[in-house]
């Protein structure tokens, strides 16, 4: 594995920012959260007004990044909340990772920051191209993205991130990744806007392009990507807001949008994406988060599910001024991560 380290001046780091609002638009602040969320839905007040980017989950204890640089846990299940001690105020948290008992927080604009002592004090690593947009831990290594250019892997020894192995990437186009996930015996990176993504094939020590096939064009692009019982899932936009996937490494793809709920037009045409879509997978259940801009569909089905089962059953809708980034599972609970703050419901 051939690693290079990168030094880059700093307008050309502003220059990422400015790229990252224009894809997901964390700047702009909404207005005040309504003061009772519908379907069983609770607001954590502790988090009330925030706009929460990021969740994780580990060892019973979830964890919840906000846009004021602090990190927001839970040890009982959602039941009390505390705030940690900041990253760097201000810093925006889109990313949450708990690898070798430190913690790691991937921010907006600054970079990534790591603590040993949960959260009591923190160092920032070096150097990792801004904006992080997720962690993935494959082959006992902890990775990172950065949606203006690349994936990065920790070099644990001096706490310095090096892009990873960059053979077979592409240099002039497809340099955002939004997603890295691990895939079995592969690494896979969600990338661009033109209708790629990549796959590490360690063998050769290089990536692999791949298209998203089947009715899939030019300027599809996945917001989201899971792996799950040898299937990959990615989300996004495929021909309008969607989700596809593949049970042959990405050789193949097929629509998963059976019950799905899609932007229409007054026709009943499908229309372009506007606001990103996320797919989790929980213990029993898969989970659709689809943003339309008023607020958030919540939808799910059996897992594993048979090819074509409905998206339809236990649909829900969740008000809000803004959008939603995130779902997780813990404990007989699930919690969102939204512009409005943490909010928890009973599965």
């Amino acid at each position: 594995m051939k690693i290079q380290q990168i030094k880059l001046p700093a307008f050309i780091l502003l220059a990422a920012a400015l790229f990252f609002s224009c894809r997901k638009s964390p700047n702009q602040k909404p207005s005040q959260p309504p003061s009772q969320a519908p379907d069983g839905w609770t607001r954590i007040a502790t988090t009330a007004g925030l706009r929460i980017f990021s969740l994780e989950t580990a060892d019973n204890v979830i964890y919840a990044g906000s846009n004021t640089g602090v990190i927001y846990t839970s040890m009982d299940g959602g039941l009390q909340w505390s705030a940690l001690n900041p990253v760097k105020p201000g810093a925006y948290i889109m990313a949450i990772a708990v690898f070798n008992s430190k913690l790691y927080a991937g921010t907006y604009d600054e970079g990534i920051f790591v603590s040993s002592d949960h959260g009591k004090t923190w160092t920032k690593e070096e150097f990792v191209f801004p904006p992080v947009s997720s962690f993935a831990v494959w082959n006992n290594r902890l990775y990172c993205s950065s949606s203006f250019e690349g994936v990065y892997v920790l070099d644990e020894t001096n706490g310095s991130w090096m892009i990873f192995d960059s053979k077979g990437q592409p240099t002039n186009y497809s340099l955002d990744v939004e997603k890295v996930i691990p895939a079995g015996e592969s690494l896979l990176s969600a990338q661009g806007s033109n209708g790629t993504f990549y796959s590490y094939k360690p063998a050769a020590k290089q990536w692999q392009e791949g298209y998203y096939s089947g009715n899939i064009v030019a300027g599809s692009y996945a917001s989201d990507m899971i792996y799950d019982q040898a299937t990959i899932f990615a989300a996004g936009n495929f021909h309008g807001p969607a989700i596809i996937r593949s049970t042959d490494g990405g050789a193949n793809w097929a629509f998963d949008t059976v019950g799905l709920k899609r932007f229409r037009g007054a026709a009943g045409e499908l229309l372009a994406e506007q606001w990103a879509r996320f797919v989790y997978a929980g213990s029993k259940k898969y989970y659709s988060l689809f943003n339309t801009g008023s607020g958030t569909w919540i939808q799910q089905k059996d897992r594993p599910s048979p090819v074509g089962k409905t998206w339809v059953a236990n649909t829900a809708f969740l008000p809000l001024d803004g959008m939603t980034y995130a779902i997780r599972e813990l404990n007989g609970k699930l919690f969102l991560a939204t512009d409005e703050g943490i909010y928890m419901k009973g599965m």
